[in-house]
């Protein structure tokens, strides 16, 4: 087909005559690199978990400080102990 024109049905419209082939192949199919892109999209699906939980352990942070009155300044040494 490289350098022909057809229509949706594969019926030649560019006046250059019949496409004479004896190769076939399905027309759905899984396309190469299906499986590699799965994994690609199951780490970004852990990434945006991890992020989310990120997120909510911040603001329970955040709330337990206002209500105990502390300073954010609290939180670094801790956090440099891991």
């Amino acid at each position: 087909l490289l350098g022909r024109v057809v229509d949706g049905l594969g019926n030649t419209i560019d006046g250059k005559g019949p496409i004479e082939t004896t190769l076939t192949d399905a027309v759905e199919k899984v396309a190469p690199g299906v499986i590699e892109r799965q994994s690609v999209v199951n780490e970004l699906s852990r990434m945006q978990t991890l992020t989310t939980l990120a997120q909510r352990a911040g603001n329970w942070v955040h709330q337990s400080q206002l209500e105990r009155g502390m300073t954010a300044g609290f939180l670094m040494p801790v956090l440099a102990l891991r």
